[in-house]
């Protein structure tokens, strides 16, 4: 536990730097844009509305309407939070003891505080991290005041791993949401922010350990399943991240000796998703292939027109100016032998 002397020291020095800060204008930029979105969907459900009304198809326009009157909603919910943000009011500075309980807090939280005065930095650290598994072993926590005057929320900690574990091929990622010493903090990147603005020192170091045990698999730079490199779909073989090609048609992972590409459209294909023209046995795509009438599927190279039908059909199945697809040629009419009595009377 910190003694009291240094406990006061930091909370004055934490007070000094807060009450010299700028007070931050809000920064509106992403509402702006969510409401230029929202704006832009009521007036594509507006112009629905119309063109279901236009056509009299009555039950489709009052679903419109219900799905326009929504919309409108969602947009005077932006118009209320860009209001909000432009008037909102300067944040309040904690009182010294104010500080001196976050400080306190802390301690009962990482059970050490440590200060490094020449970078003026404070220090927890975590317990060891185990995500799915994957030991990550314990971070150290690092809050920079003077950094704090320049960079909001995030950007004001350093996360340092004791004892890493990186991604296989990936030494600057020793986390899913760090990479070098800097946090991804995802959906915690606003609280953090304002948690940091209004000096909640605490809960700003809470809200940096929430994310460092809670795994996003929306938002990794390596996802947990791939930690200690990832296995070839095809072959098995364990491989490196770097070197991974990922399937465009069933997104399966492949190494560099797994890896193919269709003959047409040159996209990634893993072998079960690549099929053999029917006539020169180069591999396609399902996409890129076409069956003919004789049910065999073909690449472009390798169909023709029937001159006589005009059908499409695979190369060499064309015989004679016909194809399996021309109808029968109506037979030659036969004449009828002639009778006895004709013969004779010829």
């Amino acid at each position: 536990m910190l003694p009291l002397r240094e406990l006061l020291r930091i909370a004055r020095k934490l007070d000094g730097v807060w009450s010299a800060r700028p007070q931050p204008f809000p920064d509106s930029t992403r509402t702006w844009r969510d409401l230029d979105a929202a704006l832009a969907e009521v007036r594509r459900a507006q112009d629905r509305v119309r063109l279901a009304t236009r056509h009299h198809l009555d039950l489709t326009a009052a679903r419109l309407r219900d799905d326009l009157g929504g919309r409108i909603d969602d947009l005077a919910r932006k118009v209320e939070q860009l209001r909000a943000e432009q008037t909102m009011a300067a944040y309040p500075i904690p009182a010294l003891a104010e500080w001196v309980h976050d400080l306190r807090q802390l301690e009962a939280e990482f059970g050490t505080v440590a200060v490094r005065w020449p970078d003026e930095v404070l220090r927890v650290v975590t317990e060891p991290i185990v995500l799915e598994d994957v030991e990550l072993g314990p971070f150290a926590i690092e809050f920079g005041w003077d950094s704090s005057r320049r960079f909001r929320g995030a950007r004001a900690f350093e996360v340092i791993a004791l004892e890493p574990n990186p991604a296989t091929g990936r030494d600057d990622i020793v986390h899913p949401h760090v990479q070098g010493h800097r946090l991804c903090a995802g959906d915690a990147t606003e609280p953090l922010h304002q948690a940091v603005d209004e000096g909640r020192l605490a809960d700003a170091f809470l809200l940096v350990q929430s994310v460092l045990t809670t795994y996003n698999p929306r938002s990794p730079y390596v996802p947990l399943s791939e930690w200690d490199g990832f296995h070839c779909s095809n072959c098995g073989r364990r491989g490196d991240t770097r070197d991974r090609y990922r399937c465009e048609g069933c997104d399966s992972s492949l190494c560099d000796e797994s890896n193919d590409s269709c003959s047409r459209c040159s996209d990634t294909r893993c072998p079960d998703c690549l099929t053999a023209c029917d006539v020169c046995d180069d591999r396609f795509c399902r996409s890129c292939l076409v069956a003919t009438p004789s049910d065999r599927l073909v690449c472009t190279e390798c169909r023709t027109d029937c001159p006589s039908c005009g059908t499409r059909v695979a190369s060499g199945e064309v015989h004679d100016g016909r194809c399996g697809s021309c109808p029968e040629p109506e037979p030659d009419q036969e004449l009828e032998p002639q009778t006895l009595e004709e013969t004779h009377a010829g």
